[in-house]
């Protein structure tokens, strides 16, 4: 903070130092609320910072997300009636409706100035259509057509991961692979 004669600003900030700073709070906030059996991530591109957390069930039908001291507010969503989730594909049905998916994508993303954490779920169907859920809000983030969903995953290919193969599931915080844009699961067929 610089003073004057009649002015108190700030001295600008170094974005890196910011973001560095509001990445590690995040973590640790996430982190403490991970439980043995569940998946984190952390990394950053351009203005977002993105996090990635999923738990599952005994039965390996809920995806969990941990709240934050931001987002006090705990979401679970159930896939009801889970048949598969092994090579990539995971089929149940969400709110009624039937999901069954090949690719799935999923992220948090921390709002630089308010540090709001946001998390998204893509998932893309057999039928070639794309599903974006925002899980925190419940309800269909926007009602993207498939040209349009399309031409944002790919502006989001490189922050969103993409779980495309299904062959070992780390259980471990401290195994997470050095590449933060692959992942690699098993579940078997948990039902």
């Amino acid at each position: 903070m610089i003073e004057t004669e009649n002015q108190i600003y700030l001295e600008e900030e170094d974005p890196n130092e910011r973001k560095k700073r509001a990445s590690e709070a995040v973590y640790e906030q996430l982190k403490s609320k991970c439980q043995k059996g569940c998946l984190f991530e952390t990394f950053g591109k351009g203005n977002k910072l993105m996090f990635k957390f999923l738990k599952l069930n005994k039965q390996g039908t809920e995806i969990h997300i941990s709240p934050t001291a931001e987002t006090p507010k705990e979401a679970t969503i159930v896939i009801s009636n889970c048949q598969n989730i092994v090579s990539g594909k995971l089929m149940g049905s969400y709110k009624g409706k039937k999901l069954e998916t090949e690719k799935i994508r999923h992220s948090f993303y921390v709002e630089e100035k308010t540090g709001n954490v946001d998390h998204f779920f893509i998932a893309k169907n057999h039928k070639k259509k794309v599903v974006w859920h925002d899980f925190l809000r419940g309800k269909l983030n926007k009602p993207f057509t498939e040209e349009s969903t399309i031409q944002q995953i790919e502006q989001f290919n490189d922050i969103l991961i993409q779980i495309s193969e299904i062959t070992n599931f780390r259980k471990n915080l401290n195994e997470i692979p050095e590449d933060p844009y692959h992942f690699d699961f098993v579940y078997k067929n948990l039902n």
